[in-house]
């Protein structure tokens, strides 16, 4: 099943979807009455895997989003070609590039960031592939390439971090810290700023690694994952770094607690304090009440 399992992988880097949120392309066809495929002169059985009708809705909801989205990936003239690739293989001379995502909401790809994508990855045109220059110990443990490519630029600019591509490079090459998470996606951390890593997250799609999202995140959150990681290929993150993250983290948690401790947060907590202020004593025939209820001596 492997042309279907490559296209499975296509499929949801095409449509910008978490490969694991698709129903299996040779159920999807199961479902349809199919119970083999032809590949050339090789008849490939599909098996008896089963798949619900709401996975088959749930796919056909990405496929129809993902159409509307390319459909109107550029909106610079309408009197010209419009699509993608006419647009940037004129070059950066020609115009800024607005694209609407997938939410609906436009965005400007400028003519000065199609430059400095261009410049900081050495690249000809816009739908030039990069691939980065990783440590040799990664480059050996995942075995394949990591692709960046013009996907990537967009998504950037969809987000506001078009500022960050300066630090995706060097990320890829001088990390301080890399290694494979939890979910299994390949984490590259380059230390920005006194609380901010940059972090490159790639995720395996079957021939080449391909990125999920370029981002800062904060020294905690990256530590965290680095802590739980599955495997580790490099890990040069000072000690003092270390310790001013566990420190600032502990000093938040105390400051948490204790504005926890001082205010009340339940009902009955509420309750309880209003109920001891009511029954303070408020004028002198009051406290000369409570005095011989309690059998004490007033002066």
């Amino acid at each position: 099943m492997y042309c279907l399992e490559k296209f499975q992988r296509e499929l949801a880097y095409f449509f910008d979807v978490d490969l694991r949120d698709l129903p299996k392309v040779q159920e999807i066809l199961q479902s349809q009455g199919y119970t083999a495929i032809k590949k050339n002169d090789e008849i490939i059985e599909l098996g008896n895997g089963k798949v619900s009708k709401e996975q088959v809705e749930k796919l056909k909801e990405v496929v129809e989003s993902g159409d509307k989205a390319q459909s109107s990936v550029s909106k610079v003239d309408s009197s010209l070609d419009i699509s993608p690739k006419a647009q940037y293989d004129k070059g950066v001379d020609s115009s800024d590039i607005i694209f609407t995502d997938t939410k609906g909401k436009e965005h400007t790809l400028t003519k000065e960031v199609q430059q400095q994508w261009l410049e900081t990855f050495n690249l000809k045109n816009l739908d030039d592939t990069f691939i980065p220059s990783i440590p040799q110990e990664v480059r050996e443990a995942i075995g394949k390439d990591i692709k960046v490519n013009f996907k990537d630029l967009l998504k950037l600019v969809e987000n506001g971090r078009e500022k960050y591509i300066p630090q995706i490079r060097e990320t890829f090459s001088k990390p301080e810290a890399a290694f494979i998470d939890e979910q299994n996606d390949l984490i590259f951390a380059r230390t920005m700023t006194d609380n901010l890593f940059f972090v490159n997250v790639s995720r395996d799609y079957g021939e080449n690694f391909l990125n999920v999202t370029l981002s800062p995140k904060k020294h905690n959150t990256l530590l965290n994952k680095l802590k739980n990681a599955k495997e580790v290929f490099i890990d040069k993150v000072s000690p003092e770094l270390r310790d001013s993250s566990a420190h600032k983290a502990s000093t938040d948690f105390l400051s948490s607690t204790s504005r926890d401790t001082q205010n009340p947060t339940t009902k009955a907590e509420i309750s309880k304090e209003l109920e001891s202020k009511s029954t303070i004593p408020q004028t002198t025939q009051e406290i000369i009440k409570q005095a011989k209820a309690s059998r004490k001596c007033v002066l």
